[in-house]
């Protein structure tokens, strides 16, 4: 019986304070009224950046990199390393390809990109940054970035002529077989 005469004791305390109230033009002046413009949503090309980063200086200082440790492991006769290098590089080769010609996630690449995805959000004006095909979005408000994401590794004209070429192909599954589109 307690729990519902402590009920009616709020209830009756919303009323007497005015808390249950409808809102009026007093109470919201002052207040900014929200925003219901849609947000602008940036997209990528995931194709696109995964070769730009492949053929960026800064996977060629990756790579450089894992030489280094697999000649120091070799000149000091570890083979249980060099194999993990190896087997390292094998990853990374079916990867990218995967990220190239397939449907596979960049966030390894992204990763790499942490300073510059705030900066194109800025530049392009968008709330948020999404893997896809503009031409997907019907909403007016999609906007393609892809341009911008390709920025930060300073794609040669090379480059951009494979970036075209890819963008002509359909993408395959994980197991190699062409997509369907």
């Amino acid at each position: 019986m307690k729990p519902a005469i402590l009920g009616l004791g709020l209830v009756a305390l919303g009323v007497v304070t005015g808390l249950n109230r409808p809102s009026t033009a007093a109470d919201t002046a002052g207040r900014a009224a929200p925003d219901l413009t849609p947000m602008r949503v940036g997209v990528y090309d995931s194709h696109a950046v995964a070769i730009a980063y492949y053929h960026s200086e800064q996977w060629r200082a990756e790579l450089l990199k894992r030489q280094a440790e697999y000649a120091q492991a070799n000149a000091a006769g570890d083979r249980q390393r060099m194999a993990a290098i190896e087997k390292q590089g094998r990853e990374a080769q079916e990867l990218a390809q995967r990220q190239t010609f397939g449907d596979a996630s960049i966030k390894n690449i992204l990763a790499t990109m942490t300073n510059a995805l705030a900066q194109i959000r800025t530049k392009a004006n968008v709330g948020s940054i999404v893997a896809g095909d503009v031409r997907e979005y019907s909403s007016t408000n999609a906007v393609d970035v892809t341009s911008l994401m390709l920025e930060p590794f300073h794609p040669t004209s090379e480059t951009m002529k494979v970036i075209e070429a890819v963008k002509k192909q359909r993408p395959l599954h994980p197991n190699g077989s062409p997509a369907k589109q």
